[in-house]
């Protein structure tokens, strides 16, 4: 049963009290916290994939960002 994390890729989710709409950053931190907290195993891999996908860029962006400098 991977139910942990469905609710975050539903498109316009909204964070209980908020009129917004989640970010990316928001999906990322979330997916994030699922992952220290709960069984990996019971987390859907569509968050897994998203977090990890998020995680992967951002590291390439910042040695893009590096290596510009030199």
């Amino acid at each position: 049963m991977m139910d942990f994390g469905k609710s975050l890729l539903k498109a316009g989710h909204a964070v209980a009290g908020a009129s917004k709409p989640v970010g990316d950053q928001d999906l990322l931190r979330e997916a994030l916290k699922l992952a220290k907290t709960k069984d990996v195993k019971r987390i859907d891999p569509k968050v897994l994939n998203y977090a990890a996908t998020r995680i992967q860029s951002a590291y390439r962006g910042h040695v893009t960002r590096k290596n510009m400098k030199h």
